[in-house]
């Protein structure tokens, strides 16, 4: 309706109230579609019960007068969720794939892109890339222990890294040396 008005009245004034009414209803909107997510996070689910968002009361749910009772019981049940599917993908070691992005990822195991992140930062004190390459050398160290004879760029693309280089400037911030040097002191520690 606003467009019809600036339309028909095509001033600056009325243009730019339309541009700051439309601005302001594209920041709500923007910011009702991220909390959807939160919203369906916080879905709880009793058993023989209908499902409730917290905060609400259910016949069979006590909630508290401040509801962090029900806060905390819903982001523990989240948590936990994420923790066993984080815990089978690891245990498939989904971490091997090159080229792998956090949205790929959240894909692969159903858990949102954004949920994903925030517990991967708060459980590992780290961010997803982070995370990823520690995954990836602690397999690249099983891999030299191991198999010694492998070079170490065939232990780098086997472990999902792009290159050697890459793969070395990681293992020495994770390890404090280069890989070729722990690789090294690995064989030394078997004699």
């Amino acid at each position: 309706m606003l467009s019809v008005a600036v339309n028909i009245y095509p001033y600056f004034i009325s243009q730019l109230v339309f541009t700051g009414l439309y601005t302001i209803f594209y920041i709500i909107f923007a910011l009702e579609y991220h909390n959807y997510g939160i919203r369906i996070a916080n879905y709880s689910f009793n058993e023989g019960s209908q499902p409730t968002i917290e905060g609400q009361h259910s016949t069979t749910e006590t909630v508290s007068e401040d509801n962090t009772t029900s806060t905390k019981k819903g982001y523990k049940w989240n948590y936990e969720k994420i923790e066993e599917k984080l815990q089978e993908w690891i245990s498939n070691k989904g971490y091997l794939h090159p080229s792998l992005t956090i949205q790929d990822m959240s894909k692969e195991i159903g858990i949102n892109r954004t949920y994903l992140s925030n517990f991967i930062n708060e459980t590992y004190q780290t961010n997803f890339n982070g995370w990823i390459n520690g995954l990836r050398i602690e397999e690249a160290k099983l891999r030299m222990h191991n198999n010694p004879d492998l070079s170490l760029a065939e232990v780098a693309e086997q472990v999902g890294f792009a290159d050697l280089a890459h793969f070395s400037k990681q293992f020495k911030l994770k390890e404090g040396c280069s890989p070729s040097t722990w690789k090294k002191k690995s064989q030394e520690t078997d004699i």
